[in-house]
């Protein structure tokens, strides 16, 4: 299972503090657990908003398939997985995000932003659907994880945002990466 919890603090007109974490434990990992812990800093200078991003991910392999769904009545996973590891253990991905932002309104409800990051990515996770060489075929609705090694990867990104009422935000963000 997993929880989670966020929140966002406004210390003064000048000063808005973001954190939080979420914390996974799914028994066929062993251990005690994964942590996902994020904290932000934004600060408004002149009509710009400044942001500072740091958060770590952590991707336990197969999550996904116990997540209850929100369309209906919550049924066990129809699809089973293993591992492709040679001592047959699964590992959680890590990535770990750095981002610094600059925001600029142009009118009520519309910004664009530009930003830089950097992440690191541990024992990224790959699934494989199919079969694979020196096993026997997988049965229907079975799948295998493994990892992909690390990568690393920076870039930047420009973006235009827009606050439609109701609760709606919409993005649209150009980026390049190199990793």
């Amino acid at each position: 299972g997993s929880v989670f919890g966020f929140d966002e603090w406004t210390v003064s007109p000048r000063l808005v503090l973001g954190y939080g974490t979420g914390y996974a434990r799914y028994d066929y990992l062993g251990g005690p657990g994964v942590w996902s812990p994020r904290a932000s800093l934004t600060v408004p200078l002149n009509g710009f908003r400044v942001k500072a991003l740091a958060s770590q991910r952590a991707l336990v392999p197969g999550a996904e398939e116990f997540a209850p769904s929100v369309t209906g009545v919550w049924l066990p996973p129809e699809r089973t997985f293993s591992s492709l590891a040679r001592d047959g253990r699964f590992t959680a991905e890590q990535t770990r995000h750095l981002q610094l932002s600059v925001e600029r309104d142009l009118a009520a409800g519309v910004s664009v932003s530009l930003r830089a990051f950097d992440q690191r990515t541990s024992d990224q996770l790959i699934e494989i659907f199919d079969a694979v060489p020196g096993r026997a075929e997988a049965p229907v609705g079975h799948y295998y994880v493994a990892s992909a090694g690390n990568v690393d990867a920076r870039g930047w990104g420009v973006g235009m945002i827009q606050d439609v009422p109701g609760y709606v935000r919409g993005t649209i963000e150009y980026s390049v990466t190199t990793a």
